[in-house]
C-alpha cells in the first residue's frame, strides 16, 4: 500500500495574504476548553512495543511489513525513519524545551535493515531520519489539532505535521496537512487537503521558519481553517473529510519541489517539536 501520490508531488497552489483578524492563544471559538490529546515531551518518549501494542507514538507508517523498511518510507525520499528498536539508530532527543527529530547521514550503509525496498533493496538509504505517529493510540473526528515547531534550514529537509485516514480502509488516503514546507523555499508554507485523489492545496510566503512557531488546522463538518500563531491564514469548505484521523509529525529528505540535498554537511538537521495539541469541538 501507498499514501496519495500527490503528496510526493510538486503541489499546485496560489500565493495568499494572511487573512484578518488578532492573534489568539488555542484553542479557537466553538473548541472545547480542555484538549483531548496534549504531548509536551516531558517525559521519555512513549514508543510503542511492537510486541504489545502499548504506547503513546508508532515510529513507522500502517503499511507494509511492520518490522521491515518497507513502513518506514515513502518512493521519491532518501530516508528511512528509525528507532532504537528496530536497528539501534536513534533519532530522537528530548530536552525541557521539548523534542527534536535528528536527520543524519546513514552511519551504516551496509546495514540490510536501512536498504531501499523501492530500489530492489540493491541500495542503502542516504538518510536517516524520524517519524512519530499516534496510529495506534489516538484519533479524531472534526476539532482543533496544533504543533509548536521550528524547521531545521537545511536543503533536503521536509517537516511535516499531518493526519490521516483509519488504515487498512478506503480513507486511509485521506489526508490534511496542517504544515508542510520544505527547504528549497525557506519562507513558503504549504497546506493541504487530500480526499480520493484529490489534492486541495495553498501556500503562502513571508514566513521566518527557523523560529518557533504554532501551526494549526481548525476541522469541522462544513470547513477546514489554517492558522499560524493564532492568525488565521487558509480557509476552505470541508472537500468530503469525515472519518476520525491520527498525527504524525515527521522529518523527511526530498520529495519534491526539487528538494534535494546539495551539501551533506548540512546534516545532521533537527526539526524540534515543543508541542502537539488536540481540542475536540465543543
Amino acid at each position: 500500500m501507498r499514501l496519495r501520490p500527490t503528496r510526493r508531488q510538486v503541489l499546485a497552489g496560489g500565493v495568499l495574504a494572511p487573512l484578518a483578524g488578532a492573534a489568539r492563544a488555542a484553542p479557537a471559538p466553538g473548541i472545547s476548553a480542555a484538549p483531548s490529546f496534549s504531548e509536551t515531551f516531558g517525559a521519555p518518549l512513549s514508543v510503542v512495543d511492537r510486541a504489545t501494542g502499548k504506547g503513546r507514538w508508532k515510529t513507522n507508517y500502517w503499511f507494509g511489513d511492520q518490522n521491515a523498511a518497507s513502513s518506514r518510507s515513502l518512493p521519491q525520499e532518501k530516508e528511512i525513519y528509525v528507532d532504537r528498536e528496530f536497528c539501534g539508530i536513534d533519532p530522537f532527543r528530548q530536552s525541557e524545551a521539548g523534542l527534536t527529530i535528528i536527520a543524519a547521514k546513514n552511519a551504516r550503509p551496509s546495514d540490510p535493515r536501512l536498504f531501499n525496498p523501492y530500489t530492489g533493496r540493491k541500495q542503502p538509504f542516504p538518510y536517516t531520519s524520524g517519524l512519530i505517529t499516534t496510529e495506534t493510540s489516538f484519533r479524531q473526528r472534526y476539532g482543533y489539532f496544533e504543533a509548536r515547531m521550528s524547521f531545521p534550514q537545511v536543503r533536503g529537509c521536509w517537516p511535516a505535521f499531518w493526519l490521516l485516514g483509519p488504515p487498512n480502509g478506503p480513507h486511509a488516503g485521506d489526508e490534511i496537512d496542517v504544515i508542510e514546507w520544505v527547504a528549497s523555499n525557506p519562507k513558503r508554507l504549504f497546506f493541504n487537503a487530500h480526499l480520493a485523489g484529490q489534492a486541495n492545496s495553498k501556500w503562502i510566503d513571508g514566513y521566518d521558519t527557523a523560529r518557533l512557531m504554532t501551526y494549526a488546522v481548525l476541522w469541522t463538518p462544513d470547513r477546514l481553517a489554517w492558522m499560524v500563531n493564532g492568525s488565521k491564514v487558509h480557509e476552505q469548505a470541508n472537500p468530503g473529510l469525515h472519518e476520525p484521523m491520527y498525527m504524525l509529525l515527521n522529518l523527511a529528505i526530498g520529495g519534491w519541489d526539487n528538494n534535494l540535498p546539495e551539501d551533506p554537511s548540512g546534516f545532521p538537521a533537527a526539526l524540534h517539536v515543543a508541542s502537539v495539541k488536540a481540542y475536540r469541538l465543543a
